[in-house]
């Protein structure tokens, strides 16, 4: 498996999403800074020797992302970007009890009643935001 990180953009859409979860309390930027960290933490448990792999990451900001859960395209791109990242973040050891894995598991459970993985929509969405 190769992991990367996720870009500003793509974190930032996946916190929208994430806030959007009933009984979500944390700030945007709270939910950002987590993620981000839990990206980070999966390229240095897969990748220990290549610290270029998550350079830069210090200097990332939460975005004002437009992210549309009204529409069928919309809910595939948010699901989509959502496997995105949790397939980026899950190398590290603490990924299955972190908050980063229970805010994007319930966001996808919650998504996947409405789309498919297997619908046209998210198969032409893109796997980055």
């Amino acid at each position: 498996m190769s992991a990367y990180l996720c870009s500003e953009r793509h974190i930032s859409a996946v916190a929208t999403i994430v806030a959007q979860n009933p009984g979500m309390y944390l700030l945007l930027g709270s939910i950002f800074d987590q993620l981000v960290m839990d990206n980070v933490a999966s390229l240095q448990a897969r990748y220990p020797h290549d610290p270029d792999m998550w350079e830069g990451y210090d200097e990332y900001c939460v975005q004002l992302v437009k992210v549309d859960l009204k529409t069928t395209q919309g809910k595939a791109q948010a699901l989509k970007a959502l496997n995105c990242y949790s397939y980026q973040a899950c190398e590290f050891d603490g990924w299955g009890k972190s908050d980063s894995y229970q805010w994007v598991e319930f966001a996808i459970a919650k998504l996947e009643k409405t789309v498919s993985k297997e619908s046209s929509e998210y198969q032409s969405s893109d796997w980055g935001f």
